[in-house]
């Protein structure tokens, strides 16, 4: 007599041959589930993030005794998200968006960026074309500047404050306009899509040795603005947080960690020294002369 296979074995069977078909990348992610999760916040295609930020994840990883999955999310908003939902165990965001989610419960300082000139803070230029009638910040009224993002401190917070203390309300008398990236900011101005735009002056320099920006003409310089953090999700293991503060602010005295470090100078990333949540206060005072709700 011939024998059948039970529905129970066919589907056993089935189950089988469904996981066998399988991408391997989905196999990957379901075998790492231990992995930690480094969002990284960049204007930049996610492939260029991927390879800015690999080494170090993979330094990390060494140190830490963890699998790591580096996860780049794609513009400010995406990272805020990304951020809110859980999605992300430590992240690198700038200093305005660590202050608002810390405030919103998201966010919990760990390491503070130390920039190529030493500093935690930066300032940034207000830049127009050196042909322009623009002559000082006083002429940009009704005028359209350009910003990266309204979630940005270098490239929108810190010029806006600027802007407010010498008596230009950006966004009244100014028509704000945002480009999503920092190379867009500086094309459009020298193509005349906007009048003037802002970004973080670090970023303007470095920006100086790739680009032909010999037609611009800085206008402004904002006061000092707090420089990038690596905040963590509430939540997880002081332990964890603890070892991940400890090997990063390390990294400069090992020279397989120096020489990465090294090689993040496009990020403006010289080294990692613990967070010190004293420099929220330059945050703070910033959205409020900005006139920037908490809630925006």
């Amino acid at each position: 007599m011939t024998r059948y296979p039970s529905y129970r074995h066919r589907g056993w069977a089935l189950l089988l041959g469904l996981l066998a078909c399988l991408p391997a990348a989905t196999l990957a992610d379901v075998a790492a589930d231990d992995a930690l999760r480094i969002g990284v916040l960049s204007v930049e295609p996610p492939a260029r993030s991927h390879a800015d930020w690999q080494p170090f994840a993979r330094y990390m990883s060494e140190h830490l005794g963890r699998p790591i999955r580096l996860i780049a999310p794609r513009g400010f908003d995406a990272m805020r998200d990304a951020i809110r939902a859980g999605e992300l165990d430590f992240f690198y965001i700038n200093g305005h968006i660590h202050y608002r989610l810390k405030q919103e419960g998201y966010s919990l300082g760990v390491l503070q960026m130390i920039n190529i000139e030493d500093g935690n803070v930066s300032q940034s230029h207000i830049f127009v074309r050196a042909d322009s009638d623009i002559r000082s910040v006083q002429d940009l009224r009704e005028k359209r500047i350009a910003y990266v993002s309204p979630m940005g401190a270098g490239s929108y917070l810190a010029p806006r404050a600027y802007l407010y203390e010498q008596g230009v309300a950006s966004g009244i008398e100014t028509e704000e306009l945002f480009t999503n990236n920092h190379a867009n900011s500086v094309y459009g101005v020298l193509l005349g899509d906007y009048d003037a735009a802002a970004l973080c002056r670090l970023r303007y320099e470095l920006l100086s040795e790739k680009m032909e920006m010999e037609e611009l003409a800085v206008i402004g310089v904002s006061f000092e603005y707090a420089e990038h953090v690596i905040a963590a999700r509430p939540g997880l293991p002081p332990e964890l947080v603890e070892r991940f503060r400890e090997v990063g602010t390390a990294m400069r005295d090992d020279p397989a960690g120096r020489a990465i470090l090294d090689d993040m100078r496009p990020n403006k990333i010289r080294s990692f020294v613990p967070y010190d949540p004293a420099i929220e206060a330059i945050t703070r005072r910033q959205l409020e002369v900005a006139r920037i709700g908490a809630g925006e």
